[in-house]
């Protein structure tokens, strides 16, 4: 088991009724919990070296369900979390991370700095006529 730092960025509630066995399809059983998504916290630098043809980009949210009778251990959402992960392979022997604990560190705050490209393109157009002569 590890300890790692999450930022906990959605939590959503679900529901799914009892369904009987009909028309050859298993019988479905109650379920309800609720589906967290997290994000590491150790680096948000964005991903520069994207080839050109490669489409995806960006940082994808771990996500896993939590029973209901643990909601109490939910805080302030967004918020960074403390997460215990371990490592657990389901029936067809694929392993996986999977967070088995958590608890609330604190409120995280997200901000924007311009970088310098943004900077270039929104210069006052009366500063680049005048550089321009």
């Amino acid at each position: 088991m590890q300890k790692e730092n999450y930022i906990l960025m959605a939590v959503k509630g679900y529901d799914i009724p009892e369904k009987p066995a009909q028309n050859g399809q298993p019988e479905q059983q109650a379920n309800s919990g609720i589906t967290c998504m997290f994000f590491p916290a150790d680096n948000f630098e964005p991903i520069q070296n994207i080839m050109s043809e490669q489409i995806d980009r960006g940082r994808m949210p771990l996500k896993f369900k939590l029973p209901l009778h643990n909601a109490h251990l939910i805080g302030p959402v967004p918020g960074m979390y403390e997460c215990t992960t371990r490592m657990m392979t389901n029936t067809k022997g694929v392993g996986s991370m999977t967070i088995t604990d958590f608890k609330y560190i604190g409120e995280i705050k997200i901000s924007v700095e311009p970088d310098a490209v943004s900077e270039r393109t929104t210069k006052p157009a009366s500063d680049s006529a005048a550089s321009a002569k």
